[in-house]
């Protein structure tokens, strides 16, 4: 229990300190920015950011399209479900044991893998 405790401390004050240190890095960055002259700001500027922001741009771009493809995909997959709960449901309907409905249900789906006869 101890060194849970202590361990909670520790995190805790870290998470404090990252805390703080982020809070203080604005002002930090801001009196820095001031000491270092306009023409080389404005290079640094342009060529340190710009690439930053396309970066991010198509990346937003990038992962918006994975995300619709990935809300696609599951959505298809609810229907499968839903279809397929849908099936032993009809099938269920009236009948008494669960056991025989998931059998007669399997039969049938291997039953149209195989090949029909020629």
């Amino acid at each position: 229990m101890f060194y849970f405790i202590s361990e909670l401390i520790l995190f805790i004050s870290l998470g404090v300190m990252i805390f703080v240190l982020a809070r203080k890095l604005p002002v930090i960055q801001e009196n820095s920015l001031e000491t270092t002259p306009s023409s080389s700001k404005e290079k640094k500027s342009f060529f340190h950011f710009r690439w930053v922001e396309i970066l991010d741009k198509k990346f937003a771009f990038f992962l918006a399209v994975v995300l619709r493809r990935f809300k696609l995909m599951v959505m298809k997959l609810d229907n499968f479900i839903s279809r397929h709960l849908e099936r032993i449901k009809e099938k269920s309907n009236g009948q008494e044991n669960q056991e025989h409905v998931i059998k007669e249900i399997h039969s049938s789906s291997e039953n149209s893998d195989q090949e029909p006869p020629e």
